[in-house]
């Protein structure tokens, strides 16, 4: 990449050892972290609705009529007699809600030996929203890149070389769970120049899930062939398009992922030129840069220099980035979780979902001042459907009108106590909520400002604060 690009680009000349080191990228639904080896690829998969099981019913039913007690012992300071009370008739059964799973694994078996990679480079470009991957092996060159495209909700991998190339490309499923062998999935099945893989992440009434890989040939003379539950590829240019879909969003989430990838595959010429323009016209609202800015020497070496302005304000970029990715309006939208999008994970800490008593509202303190207001829109969704279902916690729990929640919440907007954890319930019922409208507030005042409609975000905060 020529020096004058580098300045939005984090990059790197060696590839992601682990999922740490991986670049993402997402649509605000579907996301991938991209590692950029040249033996294996790899893109671990994620789509914001599969968690484990559905919703549940956990309201504490012994609660209302054990407050007054509660409430006595408080008062003549016997509070190791309440926090008993509070573990044996506030704490919700099952004591969890429901945490995040990922997707799966896209798998690129290429074959070229690291050792014998020259001119290796791989970075994220913050401006365009691609992570692209360059190398030479053996004499030949060798180029990809990815992204996530908003307009046609897809995953994309582009690939180009000089020569063509075997290269197999395998779907899996598999915990990270020490000594668990089993593939988390229904099936797997490969045809022509397609995957498609069915599952279900677990638990009673959880999302069903669809994901479809497909392939297409752009070089006049290669080939597409299944094996197995494999795509084996030889070309010297080719296009992946990745869907995925879940019950979450869609009765038939096989019927939308295919015609979701066989839209994009009539469009391979223009994918990127269609993706460039809904992302740029979010991130291009404001721009920080700081000088001096060091922005030529790899993003991994310049944290190990000396305090370098330039990248802090690429770090800034960064988290704007990363709103964006992983926070976007549209059908049943999901807010930011604890890691925003991605998640390798089976077992994600604290479920990697949306803990309200802080984590959640971090994410978004930078929308408004960003110029993002629009990433906004699924966390009010959100706060909406807990508004609800927190109306019947209110009631069952306190015997009060008007709607509560506790420490976390989950895709199901989950409003009862999280986790046998005594500040999650005795404490945390009241705070999340001020918190957590405080960004509609802050969205009132600025969508005046620039002369945006205000009645969809009036409707929206009047039921929250009714």
């Amino acid at each position: 990449m020529p020096p004058s690009e580098l300045q939005d680009t984090l990059h790197y000349t060696k590839p992601a050892s682990e999922w740490a080191e991986s670049l993402p990228i997402g649509n605000g639904r579907l996301g991938a972290m991209v590692y950029g080896k040249t033996a294996s690829d790899i893109l671990q998969l994620n789509e914001n609705s599969i968690v484990y099981g559905g919703p549940q019913d956990r309201t504490p039913k012994d609660a209302r009529k054990n407050l007054g007690r509660l409430r006595d012992f408080i008062r003549s300071g016997s509070h190791a007699d309440a926090e008993k009370l509070v573990e044996q008739a506030f704490f919700a059964t099952p004591h969890s809600q429901r945490h995040y799973e990922p997707l799966g694994t896209l798998t690129l078996d290429i074959g070229h030996d690291e050792a014998e990679v020259t001119n290796y480079w791989r970075g994220l470009d913050l401006g365009k929203a691609t992570v692209t991957t360059e190398y030479e092996y053996r004499g030949a060159t060798f180029k990809r890149t990815a992204f996530a495209s908003y307009p046609d909700d897809v995953l994309i991998m582009q690939w180009e070389a000089s020569e063509k190339t075997e290269v197999t490309l395998r779907l899996s499923r598999y915990s990270d769970v020490p000594y668990a062998t089993e593939e988390f999935v229904d099936s797997i099945e490969a045809e022509d120049d397609t995957i498609i893989m069915h599952g279900t992440p677990g638990g009673r009434n959880s999302n069903h899930f669809c994901c479809v890989v497909r392939v297409r040939d752009l070089s006049g003379d290669g080939e597409v062939e299944a094996i197995g539950n494999c795509l084996l590829v030889n070309s010297s240019r080719f296009t992946v398009i990745i869907s995925a879909q879940t019950t979450f969003r869609h009765e038939n989430p096989e019927a939308v992922c295919l015609a979701q990838s066989e839209g994009a595959m009539k469009k391979n010429e223009i994918l990127l030129q269609r993706h460039t323009p809904y992302y740029t016209a979010l991130y291009n609202r404001s721009y920080l840069r700081l000088l001096p800015d060091a922005f030529s020497i790899p993003t991994d070496q310049r944290l190990l220099a000396p305090p370098d302005p330039g990248l802090i304000a690429l770090y800034h970029r960064y988290g704007r980035y990363l709103l964006i990715s992983c926070s976007r309006p549209g059908y049943k939208a999901l807010p930011a979780s604890l890691q925003g999008l991605w998640n390798p994970s089976f077992q994600p800490a604290w479920g990697c979902k949306y803990t309200i008593n802080i984590n959640t509202q971090m994410n978004y303190w930078p929308a408004n001042i960003c110029n993002l207001t629009e990433c906004e829109d699924p966390l009010f969704d959100l706060i909406e459907r807990m508004a609800k279902n927190g109306e019947k916690t209110a009631m069952v729990m306190y015997g009060c009108r008007g709607w509560v929640s506790h420490s976390c919440t989950d895709i199901w907007a989950d409003t009862d106590p999280q986790d046998r954890w005594m500040p999650g319930t005795s404490k945390s019922p009241l705070p999340p909520i001020p918190k957590l409208c405080v960004p509609t507030e802050e969205s009132i005042s600025l969508a005046h400002e620039r002369g945006m409609a205000l009645l969809s975000y009036l409707g929206a905060v009047y039921v929250l604060w009714r």
